[in-house]
């Protein structure tokens, strides 16, 4: 198996592992939140997050696997400790 399909399989069950996590912390309730918010008329349906945001999570699990697993990426540090960051805000 490549390094970028461990590294892929590896950040994909972290940020999955992440999401149910944070799914079990927020419980069903959050829905009611959402809806109950006064929203612009602009505001997308509810029924566009979920997808939006499976596939924006599956485009930073491919990426953050494409930085990790090259090695001849001087910067890598540096960006896997901005990416682990901004994963950490938003969960």
């Amino acid at each position: 198996m490549s390094r970028f399909l461990k590294t892929l399989l590896l950040v994909g069950a972290g940020t999955a592992g992440a999401t149910i996590l944070s799914q079990k912390i927020t419980g069903p309730d959050v829905r009611h939140v959402y809806e109950s918010l006064n929203k612009p008329a602009w505001a997308p349906p509810p029924q566009i997050f979920a997808p939006v945001w499976t596939t924006l999570y599956g485009l930073l699990v491919v990426s953050t696997a494409l930085v990790t697993s090259r090695d001849d990426n001087p910067a890598r540090k540096p960006q896997l400790a901005l990416y682990a960051i901004q994963m950490a805000a938003n969960a």
